[in-house]
């Protein structure tokens, strides 16, 4: 019998709601099919990648977000072509994000450090965490 941690079902549904504000505030921004495969904490930072973009009138489409060893990463194109500045600066953005990434927990936001759980996958989190 599978026992759900409810902290986790609430964190998902608190996910699912944040996702799909996202979805709708940044749908010029993102593919209709992009999948957004991160925690809230995640989602947090790629609404600030999404608000940069969009401050700065910047033509991109987000393909994907996803969690890889214990990082973000924001999967995108620019669909035009922009000035050189722009240019130069969205990779620098990306990077910083997943900079960022690494020292905040993907579930909830909070500042973490990167943790190896679940069998050895690296994750970051706040507080104890369980090996599955």
């Amino acid at each position: 019998m599978i026992e759900w941690d409810t902290a986790f079902r609430r964190d998902l549904d608190s996910t699912n709601w944040i996702e799909g504000d996202i979805r709708r505030d940044y749908s010029a921004l993102l593919d209709p099919q992009a999948d957004l495969a991160v925690g809230c904490g995640y989602l947090f930072l790629l609404q600030k990648f999404l608000d940069y973009a969009r401050e700065h009138n910047v033509p991109l489409i987000v393909k994907s977000a996803s969690e890889k060893r214990a990082r973000l990463v924001i999967d995108y194109v620019i669909t035009r072509p922009v000035e050189p500045k722009i240019a130069r600066a969205m990779p620098i953005i990306a990077e910083e994000i997943t900079r960022r990434s690494r020292k905040v927990c993907e579930r909830c936001g909070d500042p973490g450090q990167p943790q190896i759980i679940r069998g050895g996958i690296m994750s970051v989190h706040v507080g104890q965490t369980e090996a599955a």
